[in-house]
């Protein structure tokens, strides 16, 4: 969050969603999420180039903030509007919780939870990764990167389920970049002496000092 790199990148065109959701109604609050998500969008203004009023910011975002940004399983998202066919890099970092729907209907779909949403009953108020994933695979972006430091497996968040039931089915992109803090079965981790969440730290920290990265090249 200091020192961060000058540089003289410079991307006009790309737009950029940034969520980060902490104060959760009913269930408990992610500590550290907003401070992750206001240190992405500053990175992504002071390093990698894209201008202010492209970083669209949001805290503690509820299901109608999700469906009016990304869209619907019938119609495209306020995000599709901004984007230059061919010209835009688009970029989505949500750090909150994820959970599987896991009711005899829901297949184990895997759900982003909006901060109203009681992750019991995720398929009744959350936002379908496969909804999310279609709408960006839909868009006309020059690139499309999606960072999520969150996990799926619900193992921590759903009251009365089997760790191994919680395998949620997580679906792929084919166009776009995922970067995820953790696997369909896994639980993400906080690094409290820094105040982030363990993966957006570490991601962050690469940012800064790229040569940091993949020292055991593999």
């Amino acid at each position: 969050d200091i020192n961060l790199p000058p540089s003289s990148m410079s991307n006009p065109d790309a737009i950029a969603l940034v969520i980060g959701n902490r104060d959760y109604v009913n269930t408990k609050k992610v500590d550290y999420a907003l401070e992750d998500a206001s240190s992405i969008r500053n990175y992504l203004v002071q390093v990698l180039g894209y201008k202010e009023s492209n970083v669209i910011f949001q805290a503690n975002a509820d299901l109608d903030y999700f469906n009016t940004w990304l869209g619907t399983e019938k119609n495209r998202g306020k995000l599709s509007t901004r984007v230059k066919p061919g010209l835009s890099d688009v970029f989505i970092y949500y750090c909150g919780h994820g959970a599987p729907d896991l009711s005899k209907e829901g297949g184990q779909k895997g759900y982003i939870v909006p901060v109203k949403c009681d992750p019991n009953y995720v398929a009744n108020s959350g936002y379908a990764l496969e909804t999310f994933y279609r709408n960006l695979e839909d868009l006309p972006a020059k690139s499309i990167t999606v960072v999520l430091d969150a996990c799926f497996s619900g193992a921590e968040i759903i009251q009365q389920a089997s760790p191994l039931m919680m395998k949620p089915k997580i679906p792929e992109l084919k166009k776009s970049c995922v970067l995820a803090s953790s696997e369909a079965t896994q639980v993400s981790n906080w690094y409290p002496e820094k105040k982030h969440g363990m993966f957006t730290y570490f991601l962050l920290k690469v940012l800064q000092n790229p040569s940091l990265a993949d020292q055991n090249r593999d």
